[in-house]
């Protein structure tokens, strides 16, 4: 055990961890010191030189140490401990100083206390090592009874004292002074608590003649067996009451307790090759209790306020005993060991066997990802060239440990501390998925109810009080800029939010927005989408609200404007700017803004990637009547309904049969398989056919890209057959992007079990109208334009059309900012996801790039206008952790990171530490 007092282990304790926590206190005080005033700015220029002096001081007396070859002594430990225990009560007292209300929490990563606990109490547990070691120099000499007597008598009369100064001491307020003088008799009792038991067990483990007293089997049992499995049943029984440190109902920690507990008990063989399995065992079972000491290391001086209910603070002291115990046996393993094998071998195999627990999580945990990566492709970012393969995905095991970290901890107490967190980064990249996808996924594969899940918006609605606009013709490139400016009152006696939406023409792009906040023009800030959302959510949920405005597109062409708070009468102004190649009118509210003048006549223009067509100039082209056939969409996921279906077809058949020598026939549940229409269609069901959900959605994808692909003189007639429309699974509702694919009609029909027909668009699929079949299939006039020989049928409307021609995906963009011609190309781009979602993950990094250089809001993209730097800062970094991240996955409001990833790195960088001291004997060992 001396070699535990080596100077490099103060490297290891105090100045990695230190170096650390100095680098995230940097990391939090660039995105929050623009809210702190000066006098609490000073406070963390305090901290900061704290730990810094903390860090050097050591660091130099370790590398004295080394130099000299001299041993810690005594004095560090006592030194340590006071000073380290100094600067915790310091900052416990101004730590509401440090950290103001005024800082919102979701701007920093865990609490103010998790960092300053987390990478001092290595130091800290080292310096009582230290003064356990050197006080304890021959376990022989030192009374056991006398230290477990004090350790006893401490925390009695503790509490007799409290409780009699209680009851005659009534203070109507503490001074600074005091409170700091309370803290340091607490905290010196806790000290003195934990000295006192920890040397008592230092003693009972090594003092060879106390276990001809104490057999060691019976308090190992008692430490390494009982008090886990009762701790853990105890507490799985008081949760979620008594959840407070996380859940630990999962069978596994209990079957792990059992094994860990009876693996740490087994006594030692004469046998040496026993004893070397004994030690790779118990090296397995080590992570286990490494673990929870890690758990429980922070809450520490909990368990003592907790002895007076005897039960609980012995509990929650047994990890940190049974890590002394099985650290213990492991040493004593090894000492032994090293007279039969090789200590190099020794250290190797130890090494890989405590790595078997962690190896196995991160093997699940990446099969999770796998899995849940391939079920978001197949959603969202399908490819409709292939057949998709059906999955074996245990989703509802997935999607319950997604739910589990979504969760918020102090509301719930269901997260499992380091394992949510390692999970949530492994598997989820640190984001989630929103309730509305985890919805859909359940209704898609395991055919879930239906769950038509609304959109939120506020109580108070600020209403649009005037619109101003102002228009600028470009004759150099032919196009017209455009401001729009918005006049919006609270009419309401308390807060409210504006929330608005408006279509946008096509060819018409945002290259520009503002909010007026205080009586200044703040300029929005072009950023991630779902980044820009959750950070204008986080700030309205905030007590103290900062006049954030939020500008994006919600769906095809239509945008939606947020702006919050508006006190009762306020009037407030923001506006944004348009590029546009024609004359335009916006629908805002109830007010119409026309922007541009029919004095520019345009012409159709016809680019190597897209042809812009003007609304005057389509009317003039030749008109076209395609033949229609029926494509049927048939619900094979919710009951047995093919005999009905076989009669609804074949009365259909008898009653247009011009319609069916060309028709088809989708198959569809969780998949969706297309054959053509025969009187044997039922042959083609596979056995797992009506498993999942009815995925209506991918179907009429599908059949809309074959339509864009394939500009034929035929096109379908799109009949649903189910009993209800709300059967049908549309997990992102982005059938208005595909309308462009049905020139004829963007709608469908649903036949229902009671035969009743009714109409659907593709803008509001769940809404129908009653119908006729005999009304709806008449000829349809539609436009047909030709270009390098390809025909184009486009909707016959008084709507401005774009044909894009090509891949726009791998085309430099060499226009100027906010340029007409890059929207077109950035339209051109999106197209091309669209079409293609399965190149998604590949290239919508490059799409929110594109919308960031040409300075034009995108489909990726919003516009957020932030009243402080702080604000923005966190915006910055949370949008790098979305671009990093897979492009399915969601932030959400209700997910709380934890700071536990940054142990894991001091853990790493420990080990890494580790082998390069080692460096110069493992190379000579094993490659000379």
């Amino acid at each position: 055990m001396k070699s535990l007092l080596k100077p490099f282990w103060i490297i290891l304790s105090n100045t990695l961890p230190l170096s650390v926590l100095l680098f995230l206190l940097f990391i939090e005080w660039q995105t929050i010191h623009t809210l702190l005033r000066e006098d609490t700015q000073k406070y963390w220029f305090i901290v900061a030189g704290i730990v810094l002096g903390l860090l050097i001081v050591q660091s130099i007396y370790a590398i004295r140490l080394i130099i000299l070859r001299k041993t810690i002594p005594l004095v560090y430990g006592v030194i340590t401990l006071i000073v380290h225990l100094l600067c915790l009560i310091i900052y416990v007292t101004y730590s509401d100083e440090i950290v103001p209300r005024e800082v919102p929490a979701w701007m920093i990563d865990g609490n103010k206390y998790v960092y300053i606990f987390t990478f001092m109490m290595p130091s800290l547990l080292y310096a009582m090592i230290v003064l356990i070691l050197e006080s304890t120099p021959d376990v022989s000499k030192v009374s056991f009874s006398k230290n477990l007597a004090l350790s006893l008598a401490i925390p009695i009369g503790f509490y007799f004292f409290f409780f009699m100064m209680g009851s005659v001491y009534h203070p109507n307020q503490i001074s600074d002074y005091l409170e700091i003088f309370l803290w340091i008799l607490i905290v010196g009792v806790m000290v003195s608590f934990f000295y006192f038991a920890t040397r008592a067990l230092y003693i009972l483990i090594f003092n060879k003649n106390l276990l001809k007293k104490i057999p060691a089997i019976l308090w190992k049992i008692i430490i390494a067996l009982i008090f886990p499995i009762l701790g853990l049943g105890l507490y799985a029984t008081l949760m979620p009451i008594g959840g407070i440190f996380g859940d630990f109902s999962n069978k596994w920690f209990f079957i792990l307790a059992i094994i860990n507990g009876i693996i740490v008990c087994v006594p030692r063989s004469l046998n040496p090759t026993i004893n070397l399995c004994l030690w790779i065992l118990r090296a397995s079972t080590f992570s286990f209790t490494c673990y929870f000491f890690l758990v429980f290391l922070p809450y520490t001086p909990l368990s003592f306020i907790l002895l007076f209910t005897v039960v609980f603070g012995v509990l929650m002291l047994t990890p940190s005993a049974l890590f002394i115990v099985h650290s213990a046996e492991l040493y004593q393993d090894f000492q032994d060991l090293k007279q039969s094998f090789n200590a190099y071998y020794l250290i190797i195999s130890g090494l890989l066997s405590f790595a078997f627990i962690p190896t196995i999580i991160i093997i699940d945990f990446w099969n999770a990802r796998n899995d849940l990566h391939t079920t978001l492709e197949y959603v969202y970012s399908p490819n409709y060239e292939k057949e998709p393969q059906t999955t074996s995905v245990n989703l509802k095991k997935l999607l319950k440990y997604v739910k589990s970290t979504k969760q918020s901890r102090p509301a719930t107490f269901s997260w499992t501390p380091y394992i949510d967190t390692f999970y949530s980064w492994m598997v989820l990249d640190n984001l989630s998925l929103s309730n509305r996808k985890i919805s859909d996924l359940e209704q898609i594969y395991l055919g879930k109810a239906s769950q038509i899940l609304v959109e939120t918006t506020p109580n108070q609605i600020a209403s649009l009080q005037d619109v101003r606009t102002e228009s600028m013709y470009d004759s150099t490139t032919q196009t017209w800029k455009s401001w729009v400016h918005l006049a919006i009152r609270n009419g309401k006696n308390q807060n409210a939010e504006y929330h608005g939406k408006f279509n946008l023409p096509v060819g018409t792009f945002v290259t520009n927005y503002y909010l007026d906040i205080a009586g200044k023009r703040e300029m929005g800030i072009l950023a991630e989408k779902k980044t820009a959302k959750w950070v204008y959510r986080n700030i309205v949920n905030e007590s103290i609200v900062k006049d954030p405005g939020l500008l994006y597109f919600s769906d095809e062409n239509k945008v939606e404007l947020h702006v919050y708070p508006f006190a009762p009468n306020e009037l407030r102004t923001t506006g944004f700017q348009l590029i546009h190649r024609e004359p335009i009118e916006l629908l805002i509210g109830n007010k119409i803004a026309k922007l541009g003048a029919d004095k520019h006549p345009n012409v159709i223009l016809n680019t190597p990637h897209f042809i812009f067509i003007p609304n005057k100039e389509k009317a003039k082209l030749s008109e076209s009547y395609r033949k229609p056939y029926f494509h049927f969409i048939l619900d094979v996921a919710h009951g047995n309904s093919f005999q009905r279906y076989t009669y609804q077809l074949q009365k259909l058949k008898n009653e247009y049969p011009d319609y069916f020598p060309k028709a088809k026939i989708s198959l569809v549940n969780s998949y969706v398989k297309t054959v053509d229409y025969t009187n044997n269609w039922m042959d083609e069901l596979s056995e797992d056919g009506i498993e999942g959900g009815f995925f209506l959605e991918r179907a009429i994808q599908q059949i809309a890209y074959q339509e864009t692909k394939n500009q034929s003189s035929f096109y379908p007639i799109i009949v649903v057959l189910s009993d209800s429309i709300t059967n049908g699974v549309f997990p992102e509702n982005r059938l208005s992007h595909w309308c462009f694919a049905f020139p004829e009609g963007a709608n469908f029909l649903l036949l229902d079990s009671q035969n009743i027909l009714t109409n659907h668009t593709l803008e509001n699929p769940i809404k129908g109208y009653p119908a006729k079949l005999d009304s709806i299939l008449y000829p349809k006039k539609v436009r047909l334009f030709v270009s390098e020989g390809k025909k184009y049928f486009l909707a016959d409307d008084d709507k401005i059309t774009v044909i894009f021609k090509s891949n726009a995906l791998e085309e430099p963009l060499t226009f100027s900012k906010e340029s007409w011609q890059w929207g077109m190309l950035l339209e051109s781009q999106r197209r091309q996801l669209l079409l293609h979602p399965e190149q998604q993950e590949k290239y919508w990094r490059t799409l929110v790039k594109n919308s960031f250089e040409s300075n034009i809001l995108s489909e990726y993209t919003s516009y957020i206008a932030l009243e402080n730097e702080a604000q923005k800062a966190v915006l910055k970094r949370k949008q790098r952790e979305v671009l990093n991240a897979n492009s399915n996955l969601d932030l959400v409001q209700d997910l709380e990171r934890m700071s536990e990833p940054e142990l894991w790195l001091m853990i790493a960088l420990v080990g890494l530490l580790g082998v390069y001291r080692e460096r110069k004997r493992i190379v000579s060992r094993f490659f000379s």
